[in-house]
């Protein structure tokens, strides 16, 4: 093997270490970001669900005086 081969050889080494490194960091950012959105759809839902308990204790409360207020 002369150097052309060996600098041929390197050359296709560090290209095929870039390759994967790029690979890595595109997976990375992809997971980044689902779990990004995964926890932004998990503190939606969170949200709703604290909205709904408040809408219903007041639903519950207002309901409560009415019936006091009639009889």
């Amino acid at each position: 093997m002369g150097f052309n081969g060996l600098h041929l050889l390197i050359t296709i080494i560090v290209l095929s270490g870039l390759a994967y490194l790029i690979g890595k960091i595109m997976i990375y950012r992809q997971s980044a970001q689902f779990w990004k959105d995964s926890c932004f759809i998990m503190a939606e839902k969170y949200n709703d669900l604290l909205v709904k308990d408040s809408m219903d204790k007041a639903i519950d409360k207002s309901f409560k005086e009415d019936r006091l207020k009639v009889n």
